[in-house]
């Protein structure tokens, strides 16, 4: 970020501080909003760096699009759940919260009739509802209690649950690994109402990007802390579901993924607002979550780009067998193995093939009669199936199908 945050100038350079504050706050550029941080009316500017990276997301989004929906539906089916299984364990990750890929995908792979609550069910599903294009309101406060209460909640310790009608009622503070009080939430009930409403406000102005509003809502949510605890898992939902409104849900899918591989820079967005002296400015934060996103894009573009090449080359390989429905399966383990380390149940390979469960067992067991090396696993009580990327070269070469 070349943008310098007001914070930083002003233990850099006192003299020259309030000068920059106020051509800031007066520059044709700004864009006032209608809350305030700390004591200052909240604003930021669309500046070119800022207009540039938001430029530079949407062409690499459209670069990645390009790639991606070119590919099998299986191979894009297989990413897509991936990358939702590592945004949901890393969002509770980053709040220190433990889960497992083989948590996600038992519920992913859930019977429809199952009674059983498990845990991260209702994260996990609304999770899910992001490829579903389902609309989730965001206008109420009473929105935002659904919402937590939905994915957040069923996971919070009883002392740490919201006290209030909608949020809490005592104070929280936000503390360092060193138990330093970093920031501290917006105090009553009333006031945190208050603040939520006119953060949630940002969302029906079309003055703001999508990008922006999204930004923006992420970091109010953060800086008002309604909750004792779990802001940080709601906002980065929301946050994921904003922008799957604007890109395919996979890239929304990258979000908390990409914040863990640059968790400095992400809690120093933070840092350089919640400073009593960056007189609201949340430029910097707005930088550094499109870079967030920018990021995001382009490691899902790199990511198909390596793999379309492998899958090339495995398809070729098996073109010369002459059972079709094997070919046909190999070339669905083929697409897992590159771009999923999850295995694939005889359930999801009859929803893809539209074959019966009799038959797909009937052909995945030709396959490892023919020499196919599947590791089994279980997936819920389901068998699953999966090959290992680095077997697939040799595995198809010595085939006898």
């Amino acid at each position: 970020m070349l943008y310098q945050a007001l914070g930083k100038l002003y233990y850099q350079n006192r003299s020259s501080y309030p000068t920059e504050l106020q051509n800031r706050k007066t520059s044709p550029s700004a864009v006032t909003l209608d809350f305030k941080i700390h004591d200052d009316p909240a604003f930021y500017l669309a500046i070119p760096e800022l207009l540039t990276l938001q430029g530079n997301i949407y062409q690499a989004y459209m670069r990645f699009q390009a790639i991606y929906n070119v590919l099998p539906q299986v191979a894009q089916n297989c990413y897509c759940r991936k990358c939702l299984v590592d945004e949901v364990v890393t969002t509770n990750d980053l709040e220190g919260v433990h889960s497992t890929r083989r948590d996600v995908l038992n519920v992913l792979q859930a019977e429809k009739n199952s009674k059983k609550n498990a845990r991260f069910e209702g994260l996990i599903k609304k999770y899910v509802l992001l490829t579903e294009g389902v609309n989730i309101p965001l206008n109420t406060l009473q929105d935002i209690r659904n919402l937590y209460d939905d994915i957040v909640l069923p996971e919070i310790e009883p002392e740490d649950q919201p006290d209030g009608m909608y949020f809490r009622t005592d104070t929280v503070s936000v503390v360092s690994a060193t138990e330093k009080v970093k920031h501290r939430g917006i105090v009553g009930e009333s006031q945190i109402n208050e603040h939520m409403m006119q953060a949630l406000q940002v969302l029906k102005n079309p003055l703001h990007t999508p990008l922006a509003q999204a930004a923006i809502l992420h970091y109010m949510i953060g800086y008002i802390h309604p909750f004792y605890d779990g802001n940080g898992r709601l906002s980065r939902f929301i946050s994921s579901y904003l922008l799957s409104q604007v890109f395919q849900p996979i890239v929304a899918y990258r979000l908390s993924y990409t914040i863990k591989q640059n968790k400095k820079l992400y809690y120093d967005a933070f840092d350089y607002v919640n400073d009593r002296n960056s007189g609201g400015d949340l430029t910097p934060f707005i930088i550094i979550f499109s870079e967030l996103v920018y990021q995001s894009i382009l490691s899902l573009e790199d990511k198909v780009e390596d793999v379309s090449s492998q899958l090339r080359e495995f398809g070729n390989m098996i073109g010369s067998i002459p059972n079709e429905d094997q070919k046909d399966f190999l070339f669905y383990f083929i697409q897992n193995a590159l771009f999923s380390p999850d295995p694939l149940t005889l359930a999801e390979l009859s929803n893809i093939s539209g074959k019966s469960l009799p038959t797909v067992r009937k052909i995945v067991k030709s396959l490892i009669d023919g020499g196919l090396p599947l590791h089994v696993s279980k997936i819920g009580h389901a068998n699953a199936y999966r090959i290992d990327e680095d077997q697939l070269a040799d595995a198809l070469s010595n085939l006898t199908l």
